[in-house]
């Protein structure tokens, strides 16, 4: 992994984290951290205007900044 990752999470929650961190992100800011395995890392994936990105992703290897 890099020191720098995309803030972009692929997932199949209908969309609730990315209402969810949207409403939040309005009221204050906040970190928001995506855990996931070092062996799901990818270069890119879809995402469209709605998403939300993440400020940091964590996995067994580390925890890494993203932007």
């Amino acid at each position: 992994s890099s020191d720098v990752c995309s803030s972009d999470l692929l997932g199949y929650g209908g969309g609730f984290y990315d209402r969810t961190l949207g409403m939040l992100r309005k009221k204050k800011t906040i970190v928001a951290i995506g855990v996931a395995y070092a062996a799901q890392e990818v270069a890119s994936v879809p995402h469209g205007t709605h998403d939300q990105p993440v400020d940091f992703v964590m996995t067994e290897k580390g925890c890494f900044a993203c932007g």
